[in-house]
């Protein structure tokens, strides 16, 4: 199932910027999760939303603690013992509060506002009936804090933003949050991935994880537009296409047993995150004659 959820931002005045903190693959609770990565991403979030206005959104895994093969197992092998899975999840819930909440708060306390929200993916933990490890998180930070949080479902939602000035002017951006699937061992075939979405889904930007390639790019699209009193003119629209890395450290230096990804004989991976940074300004004469609200979106890594 797929989602569309609206959230309205109010601004005072032209040029407005915000940022878009888009993180993904956390995987907590691996042995391969480079926690240090994750605290120093946090650290440089809250230092730049000290002077400008961000939400964060979860592309999915925040933990790697089950997926769908072990789900599945947990429900065959205790089948006729429910009190089994219940302790299961009273101790994964304690973990989730001891090791998971608190840095989720950081974000949610440290930037204007919050955790937006963001998909499940492959990874999470079924805690209860209907309620899995990610809506309880959202729900304890909206819990502890009084500010929202937003749970988008498994795998795919449409992000419908609204920015509106003092003077009701209203500018919208509308998104496309996948957690993602498949390998991606090029660089490329993650960009293939992004343009197959573009051409199914239609957005202003998309956000993509899953496979740890740490990629940007944009493209534009050319359409004709009619402009009250002054014909017809061509128009460009860009669009912004990320998909992020994680915090999975592939190869771990030591003799033991390998990982999944050194078994695999995968390739590195670099890691880390990225943001979309939004400007909303008045067009320029050449873009739109009425000078009506416009938005520049640039990725950075």
């Amino acid at each position: 199932m797929a989602w569309a959820q609206p959230w309205k931002f109010k601004f005072e005045k032209v040029p407005y910027r915000f940022n878009l903190e888009c993180l993904a693959d956390w995987q907590l609770g691996s042995r391969s999760c480079c926690l240090w990565k994750i605290e120093q991403h946090i650290d440089d979030i809250l230092a730049d939303a000290k002077h400008t206005d961000a939400g964060v959104i979860f592309a999915g895994d925040i933990e790697d603690e089950d997926r769908p093969s072990t789900r599945a197992m947990r429900r065959v092998i205790a089948a006729d013992r429910a009190e089994v899975v219940q302790r299961d999840s009273e101790k994964h819930v304690a973990w989730l509060e001891q090791k998971v909440v608190p840095l989720l708060l950081r974000l949610h306390r440290g930037t204007k506002y919050g955790i937006l929200g963001g998909v499940a993916g492959h990874h999470y933990t079924q805690i209860a009936e209907g309620t899995n490890s990610v809506q309880y998180l959202f729900r304890r930070l909206q819990e502890i804090t009084g500010k929202p949080c937003v749970y988008l479902g498994e795998m795919v939602s449409l992000l419908d933003f609204t920015f509106t000035d003092r003077k009701n002017h209203s500018q919208r951006i509308v998104g496309m949050l996948q957690h993602g699937e498949g390998g991606g061992q090029t660089k490329s075939s993650t960009v293939n991935k992004l343009e197959r979405a573009a051409q199914g889904f239609e957005a202003d930007f998309y956000v993509r994880g899953h496979d740890c390639q740490l990629v940007g790019t944009k493209t534009d699209q050319l359409y004709a537009k009619q402009n009250r009193g002054a014909g017809s003119a061509i128009a460009a629209r860009t669009k912004a296409m990320l998909n992020l890395g994680s915090a999975t450290m592939g190869y771990e230096e030591g003799k033991g047993s390998a990982s999944y990804i050194e078994s695999a004989m995968m390739r590195p991976a670099t890691m880390g995150w990225g943001r979309l940074k939004f400007r909303l300004r008045h067009a320029v004469k050449a873009e739109d004659p009425h000078g009506n609200l416009t938005t520049d979106i640039k990725i950075e890594f």
